[in-house]
């Protein structure tokens, strides 16, 4: 969902939250009210902002602030830890990797088994299932091989003679040989 997607919905469940306290308010303030609002929860996930919205609906007494929103937002977003629920194992063509006990639906995002559910009737997708380290990961392979067909047209040795770097030197070495050498190429 993109920023003014966000910015809408935002702005529609506030007008849903000032019906439901009674907030008397004219259009002048309503712009500001929405603007305000916009900037404190616009960086949440749709799912986040639909979810705090709700909570304060429901559990708060009096119209809540934008600090008190945000608030509610982040008490509401999903922690961001790793799972430690992966078990080792093999994709289909034989790679090693770790499978995911319970992925994440394709469309909605909620694990398999949170379905079937009102926002998504059927689990679509094992997608995210599979986790690899870099060098077993298809685009991993895929760039060691493109990194190997690049250092083999490169010679690294000839770069460092070209650049006059003395054995047992980097590029960018810092001793004062480098650094005296380096002060007098043009």
């Amino acid at each position: 969902m993109d920023l003014d997607s966000r910015r809408s919905l935002i702005s529609i469940r506030l007008q849903m939250l000032i019906t439901v306290f009674g907030k008397r308010t004219n259009d002048e303030s309503l712009e500001a009210l929405k603007r305000v609002f916009c900037e404190a929860l616009e960086n949440f996930p749709e799912r986040v902002i639909m979810k705090g919205f709700g909570k304060a609906e429901q559990e708060l007494d009096r119209f809540p602030t934008p600090k008190a929103m945000r608030t509610i937002c982040a008490e509401v977003m999903p922690p961001n830890t790793w799972r430690y629920d992966y078990k080792p194992g093999v994709d289909p063509e034989g790679q090693e990797c770790l499978i995911d006990p319970d992925p994440d639906c394709d469309n909605c995002h909620e694990p398999r088994s949170w379905h079937p559910s009102k926002k998504c009737p059927m689990f679509n997708g094992d997608r995210n299932k599979y986790l690899y380290r870099p060098q077993n990961c298809p685009e991993g392979m895929e760039f060691l091989k493109q990194l190997a067909i690049l250092a083999s047209r490169l010679d690294v040795r000839k770069v460092m003679a070209q650049a006059a770097i003395p054995p047992g030197h980097t590029l960018g070495c810092l001793c004062p040989t480098c650094r005296q050498r380096r002060s007098k190429q043009p």
